[in-house]
């Protein structure tokens, strides 16, 4: 066996340096907020519609749908809303196909009708 001559010390395993680019891909850092997106430009798949918007389109798509296939599953579905806004909402297009229109919020309780609001904003 041969020994390494006294003083020489083993290379050690250096890696190389990493560059700038292959640093800032690995994704180790955040990127940088580089401006404000303009509104024309966002999703309005993240925007949450209001009762009276899911109401209206609720109409429209089920407007000739028999009573029989009028269901909570079908208008999530269609809609994309959740379980207790497709309840609520099916139970609404039901009392109106009915003639028992009774407008009912989110949270369960029962308000009055909206057709005369605009009339009535109008005179203020």
């Amino acid at each position: 066996m041969t020994r390494p001559a006294e003083g020489v010390e083993p290379a050690p395993a250096i890696r190389p340096p990493r560059s700038a680019t292959v640093a800032e891909s690995t994704g180790a850092a955040p990127r940088r907020a580089t401006g404000r997106v303009p509104t024309a430009a966002k999703s309005t798949a993240d925007r949450t519609r209001t009762a009276a918007e899911v109401l209206d389109r609720a109409r429209l798509v089920t407007a000739d749908w028999p009573d029989d296939q009028l269901s909570a599953e079908r208008l999530r579905s269609e809609l994309r809303i959740g379980q207790k806004r497709a309840r609520l909402l099916r139970d609404q297009l039901q009392a109106e196909r009915t003639g028992q229109a009774q407008p009912v919020e989110e949270d369960g309780s029962e308000v009055g009708r909206l057709d005369g609001l605009d009339e009535a904003a109008g005179t203020a």
